[in-house]
């Protein structure tokens, strides 16, 4: 029997290249699901004016990135529940979910471990509780017993994956991973039993021209009032 499907204390199964691709593909993701997200958001903090304030220059990205990703997601088929403060994304078959959590330094690192920037309160708990329930319910019979979920929590019986990410500058680091357990002094996620690293995302290669602007609707799909909207507005410029 091969042990490296087995998650190991420490020891994580790791995806990366090609394995990271073709475990994306098995979750009904691309890489270009992320890339594109990523660079949506580098773009909206780009076009922040310098008297932004300091929290929304901060927060920006991680809010974008989330909103761009659900949108391109929700266009094909996916669903989304914020429930909790949980900012859930599952495809339609609700097999398993994403939650977007800024990482520490260690995001994306083949020799050290990652965790998440931020603590963590119950609710991270119950999910850890959960994905490791359904990880040993793969190897054990555990159809008649339940996962010790406090009642007052309704949480799926599926897979709680962390996109976990960080940014360095014009550099984003973004690894997909099943979380194993959190440390209880710092409350901080440390542990996981798979990761998914990603390819590093430059955004440094972005046009000036291409994502200086807003986007702009396609012409071919606007209706005649809208066009005349925009004629109307180009001529008082």
């Amino acid at each position: 029997m091969n042990l490296k499907f087995f998650p190991q204390k420490n020891n994580p199964i790791i995806y990366k290249g090609i394995e990271a691709i073709k475990k994306l593909e098995m979750l009904g993701l691309t890489f270009e699901d992320f890339d594109t997200a990523a660079k949506k958001a580098y773009r909206e903090c780009q076009d922040l004016p310098p008297y932004a304030y300091s929290l929304d220059k901060h927060n920006r990205f991680f809010y974008a990135f989330i909103k761009h990703f659900r949108a391109r997601m929700l266009e094909k088929g996916w669903k989304y529940n914020d429930k909790y403060n949980l900012n859930r994304t599952m495809p339609s078959n609700k097999k398993y979910t994403i939650i977007f959590s800024s990482g520490d330094k260690n995001v994306c690192s083949l020799e050290q471990t990652p965790a998440t920037k931020n603590k963590k309160g119950e609710i991270s708990k119950v999910i850890i509780t959960m994905n490791n329930y359904l990880q040993l319910s793969f190897y054990e019979d555990l159809r008649k017993t339940s996962p010790d979920i406090p009642e007052r929590y309704d949480i799926a019986k599926i897979p709680h994956w962390f996109c976990l990410f960080k940014r360095a500058g014009e550099k984003n680091q973004i690894e997909l991973s099943l979380p194993l357990s959190m440390n209880n002094k710092n409350k901080k996620i440390e542990e996981w039993s798979e990761r998914i690293i990603l390819p590093e995302i430059d955004c440094g290669n972005i046009g000036s021209e291409q994502y200086s602007k807003p986007d702009q609707p396609d012409p071919s799909n606007l209706s005649t009032a809208d066009k005349e909207k925009i004629i109307n507005i180009t001529k008082k410029k």
